[in-house]
């Protein structure tokens, strides 16, 4: 049997983490979590990670500096951009990432993201 995929949600807000992580937790993915750039660099540097779900707007660092490093640091990591903000205004700022999604779409549709990403896998 294979090891699931390893999923790192950042997001600064508590319930945004909570609401992903249990979703993703009962598709069959390892989650872990970050609130900050900072902590999810520490996972980053200690987990192997498969994808990661990031939060344009966040403490400290913006999501774009954070989305920056984890593309230079960790270049396998696929990435998908998660806001408030509609797909088309998170694709202005980061151009590249491997998906978007826009919270105010249903959670249902963030996994299939993730599951297509990840060739189908869990």
């Amino acid at each position: 049997m294979e090891k699931p995929k390893n999923i790192l949600v950042i997001d600064d807000e508590p319930n945004v983490r909570c609401l992903f992580g249990r979703q993703l937790k009962e598709a069959g993915f390892r989650v872990f979590e970050a609130a900050n750039g900072k902590k999810s660099f520490t996972l980053l540097e200690t987990m192997p990670i498969d994808l990661v779900v990031l939060d344009l707007l966040l403490p400290e660092s913006n999501g774009l500096e954070v989305y920056d490093q984890i593309r230079k640091r960790f270049p396998a990591a696929k990435i998908i951009v998660s806001s408030i903000h509609p797909v088309e205004e998170q694709a202005f700022f980061i151009a590249d990432a491997d998906d978007y999604y826009y919270k105010s779409e249903s959670i249902s549709l963030l996994l299939d993201k993730i599951i297509k990403i990840m060739g189908g896998e869990k």
